[in-house]
């Protein structure tokens, strides 16, 4: 057949599996695995009814045996027997004898069971796509099922820092064009599932990266079961939206008492005088006068009222008019302090206390998810060109696998300039590394002294893994991200803190010199965020950061008013 290349067209759908719940199962470090696994087995069988079925991949041959043999469940695995051993093991599987089996990766090919609602991974596993294959045995029926893989606690958070270092020692664009060794290539590989069980970042980003190339995801999307690291995110967001529905009900409850007993209130006032027309009443003035001996009438201090007062000619001190009033019931009730303007002074005051209150809450689950997503937006950065990096996410088509000194953008040597303006910051103490800027809680180079103790000491030969990263990216950003970007990320905070300067038009040369004076002042402020202790410059990062990767409508930070 003679076909043209260029004639020759590819379809391909993408592998994404929405009804898949992709997630890590973290045991105690002094529990056995083993152990662990039939628990989580046992509640699995138990949360999906028959005949749905379980696969839990053992990784070695004696790996399987052993669960198989605790789990008291059929094994497949190539030595297991002949093809009709083996086709009868799995038969009885899938009629639904026992609902599960342990098995290695020779267990797949040829399945078609479309009620597997769970696969546990329990081994090791080096490489993603045939983590994607083995994953995907359930969900042939479109209903929801779960990818599990079971690791000792801490594992996750090992591999974070793992990663970390790693790229505190690698830049991409160092490494060079060659072919690799079958060593590395393993390596490569393992790198790449070490990543998707970090948990650093959605579990799909890292799935779809490997199987489809696609580089755009930022998380589970509409119409996908979430894996548990989006999950744990909206559930920090879903917090929030409940406190606030919590403190909008309790002010309408309060709003509602206060009404029903301002209504009894005056019920009562209107009992009291029955029959008794309100005109006739007759109420006497407080006396502020006190008699002593030899008759003498001694007035004591009394606030101001319009109460009209005479001077006597002879003496010039002031004679009241009158000792007693004829006054109306509601005259009377309105000069005296006025018992519903205090009740409702005091449920304003309440409701502002409860709005405070809610504010501060609000705010520390904002900051919470903030710091918990600081290490994704820095990721971002690591190994690009600051000025292309900002480019592309703007849309342009540039490569970002350089350095910022061999940046062929026209704008590079304002960057440059801008970054050697940060440098002179001076950072108040314990608000970064000295080194990178990054907060110490965040760097590689510092370990806590205790666990919760904010207090850091260096860890030897500890490296910063985002060396560089922060100036540049903010210089960057300055410069080169769309106007919004700075404007609601930078300028739109300071103006918030009030150090913009005197307003929107155009500066002086000494006034904008002033301004960013005091702006490089601010960015070396310590500031408690998500309990974590930073500079203002490191949340400025963020912000621009989110600004540029996902919009302006998502920054967060100060309560900006008249926000556009």
């Amino acid at each position: 057949m003679k076909i043209k290349l260029e004639e020759v067209q590819t379809f391909r759908g993408p592998t994404t599996r929405p009804n898949i719940a992709y997630s890590v199962h973290e045991y105690a470090e002094e529990s056995d695995e083993t152990e662990a696994i039939c628990q989580l087995v046992g509640e699995k069988l138990e949360q999906y009814a028959a005949p749905a079925k379980i696969i839990v991949y053992g990784g070695t041959i004696d790996r399987t045996q052993e669960l198989s043999k605790a789990l008291g469940c059929h094994q497949y695995y190539r030595e297991v027997g002949d093809r009709e051993e083996k086709g009868a093991i799995m038969e009885r599987w899938q009629r639904g004898d026992g609902r599960l089996i342990v098995a290695t990766n020779a267990f797949g090919l040829g399945i078609d069971a479309p009620d597997v609602r769970v696969v546990i991974h329990a081994g090791d596993i080096y490489q993603m796509r045939s983590y994607s294959q083995e994953s995907g045995r359930g969900r042939r029926d479109g209903e929801r099922s779960e990818a599990i893989v079971v690791m000792p606690a801490g594992r996750q958070e090992e591999l974070q820092k793992k990663i970390a270092r790693a790229k505190a020692r690698t830049q991409p664009w160092k490494i060079q064009s060659r072919v690799m060794r079958p060593w590395e290539v393993k390596q490569v590989e393992w790198e790449k599932m070490e990543r998707f069980l970090s948990g650093s970042k959605c579990r799909r980003i890292y799935l779809d990266s490997e199987m489809d190339d696609r580089q755009d995801r930022k998380r589970c999307e509409v119409g996908e079961e979430r894996c548990d690291v989006c999950e744990k995110d909206d559930a920090m967001v879903e917090d929030g939206e409940a406190r606030r529905a919590a403190y909008v009900e309790e002010q309408r409850v309060i709003k509602e008492q206060a009404a029903q007993a301002e209504r009894e209130r005056q019920g009562r006032w209107v009992d009291s005088g029955i029959d008794v027309p309100s005109s006739s009443m007759s109420i006497p003035v407080p006396s502020s006068e006190v008699l002593v001996p030899g008759s003498v009438i001694v007035t004591t201090p009394q606030p101001f009222t319009d109460q009209d007062i005479t001077l006597s000619e002879e003496e010039g001190q002031p004679i009241p008019q009158s000792r007693c009033s004829s006054v109306s019931f509601d005259q009377g009730f309105a000069a005296d302090q006025d018992p519903a303007g205090e009740s409702r002074m005091f449920e304003a005051q309440k409701q502002q206390r409860s709005q405070q209150r809610w504010r501060v809450e609000a705010d520390s689950q904002r900051e919470g998810h903030e710091v918990w997503n600081l290490e994704t937006r820095l990721d971002s950065w690591v190994g690009k060109c600051p000025l292309c990096y900002t480019r592309q996410c703007q849309g342009l088509d540039v490569d970002v696998r350089h350095t910022l000194e061999n940046c062929p953008d026209e704008s590079r040597t304002k960057v440059i300039t801008e970054i050697e303006a940060l440098k002179t910051i001076r950072f108040e103490p314990y608000a970064s590394c000295t080194f990178c800027t990054v907060a110490q809680k965040v760097c590689t180079r510092w370990a806590e002294t205790r666990e919760g103790s904010n207090r850091f000491r260096k860890v030897e030969g500890g490296v910063c893994q985002y060396d560089g990263i922060v100036r540049a990216a903010v210089a960057a950003m300055s410069i080169a991200a769309p106007v919004e970007v700075a404007r609601e990320g930078l300028f739109g905070q300071m103006k918030a803190m009030g150090i913009w300067g005197r307003g929107e038009g155009e500066w002086s040369e000494e006034e904008h010199a002033e301004v960013k004076r005091v702006m490089l002042i601010w960015f070396g402020k310590k500031i408690i965020w998500g309990g974590m202790e930073a500079s203002v410059l490191l949340r400025v990062f963020y912000w621009l950061t989110v600004g540029l990767e996902d919009g302006v409508e998502s920054i967060g930070g100060i309560d900006i008013p008249n926000r556009q």
